[in-house]
């Protein structure tokens, strides 16, 4: 099923939920809402399963406009952040309930189910009700009951959230391989920019009801189009300092109290324009190096070893930055070191707007 969203607008009362938003959600594709509590992506998935009524704007299912077709006519499953299972009906029942309101025939309604079952491997739990399930079991259970109706397209509404963190990455996967093999068009919602990376084939970032910027995980990535996008995507998230840019005789200087970085020639024409502008250089932990050796203005405040690297906490003039730096490096809190940034790594935004200006690569 292809979903396409024009232009909606969903206001309550004074607050504005969602703002003139247009996105196009291919066939079969699995596209994850992505942005932080109350950005309006749970208020877009409900209209979009027709909970909700559109302020302004129109959706449409395969060009056909469903704004006033009810949920229970527009072919969808849903699964919710609660699970929402009926507490005193069996897994069974619960997977069998919106095949007996549709009167699907009794040996059908069991086939599918046993299928259903099978494809999530909760065979074992059919018998049992949710208080007798783990948290995992419940969720297979809730998404069972939304793929058990056969729908054209699949609401995922944070479904993962009430999950461990060990189960919650089981998870994932498992969600992922399933909808790429039975290839329902899928809409995720999630706060967790990790969930939404790993998981969809594109992103679409909301902020304060608005749609941010639409791309693949790696677009999103390495080319944000703003601010809020590009401190966003990742963890950890991306440095931000207060830069200015001044011409000291043929160079191009980002300066910012005691930071001084020259910019690479090739970046000197292109960027020319900018200078004495207000901009704010952005930098992601992987692409700043520590040097030990280098006794500077750059203090270290605290060390996180996370095994395979650490994560450093360096105190800078006026900031702190994050920076993943190899295990092997000795380092102590309270300790001098220097810091280099990759020439060809760095981020600009203009100060004012946040547009991005600079993405590595362009």
């Amino acid at each position: 099923m292809r979903v396409s969203v024009d232009r909606l607008t969903k206001q309550f009362r004074d607050v504005r939920a969602v703002a003139d938003l247009s996105l196009e959600i291919r066939d079969g594709e699995f596209m994850a809402l992505l942005g932080p509590s109350g950005c309006g992506k749970t208020t877009t998935l409900l209209t979009i399963a027709g909970f909700y009524k559109p302020t302004s704007g129109t959706i449409l299912f395969d060009g056909r406009v469903v704004d006033n077709v009810p949920p229970r006519d527009r072919n969808i499953g849903m699964v919710f952040q609660s699970y929402a299972l009926y507490p005193h009906m069996t897994a069974h029942d619960n997977i069998a309930f919106p095949l007996k309101l549709r009167r699907v025939p009794r040996q059908e309604r069991e086939t599918r189910i046993k299928t259903v079952a099978a494809m999530l491997g909760i065979e074992d739990v059919l018998p049992r009700r949710p208080g007798e399930m783990s948290g995992g079991q419940q969720q297979r259970v809730a998404l069972a009951r939304a793929l058990v109706k056969k729908p054209g397209l699949l609401l995922l509404d944070e479904p993962l959230s009430n999950l461990d963190a060990k189960l919650r990455i089981v998870m994932r996967a498992e969600l992922k391989r399933l909808q790429k093999d039975l290839g329902i068009t899928t809409i995720f919602v999630t706060h967790d920019q990790t969930e939404a990376m790993t998981m969809a084939d594109r992103i679409a970032v909301q902020h304060q009801g608005a749609l941010q910027q639409v791309g693949s995980p790696e677009d999103l990535y390495r080319r944000p189009a703003n601010l809020f996008v590009a401190g966003f995507m990742g963890t950890p998230p991306m440095n931000f300092l207060d830069v200015s840019l001044e011409a000291t005789g043929d160079a191009l200087v980002l300066r910012r109290e005691s930071f001084r970085f020259s910019l690479p020639d090739p970046l000197k024409q292109s960027l020319g324009h900018l200078v004495d502008r207000k901009l704010i250089l952005g930098l992601r932990p992987e692409d700043i190096e520590i040097k030990p050796e280098e006794a500077s203005q750059a203090e270290v405040y605290v060390v996180e070893p996370l095994g395979r690297e650490a994560l450093v906490t360096v105190k800078v003039p006026g900031a702190m930055l994050k920076v993943l730096a190899p295990p092997h490096i000795q380092l102590q809190a309270g300790t001098h070191v220097g810091w280099h940034v990759m020439p060809d790594r760095i981020y600009l935004f203009d100060a004012g707007t946040e547009e991005a200006l600079l993405v590595p690569g362009s």
